[in-house]
């Protein structure tokens, strides 16, 4: 079983994940409520339909 240092280490670098993840889904989200950033990408179509 691993002592509680490395736990705790492990926690930490968890946390700092998490928390680097979170501000940048609120930068993305910021940035797309603003009009800054389009993540529509135009008028892309993944399916062609025939006729149109």
């Amino acid at each position: 079983m691993a002592d509680r240092g490395t736990l705790g280490l492990i926690g930490y670098i968890l946390g700092g994940v998490t928390a680097a993840v979170m501000l940048i889904g609120a930068v993305v989200v910021t940035h797309h409520i603003a009009g800054r950033l389009s993540l529509d990408g135009g008028n892309l179509r993944a399916i062609s339909m025939p006729g149109r």
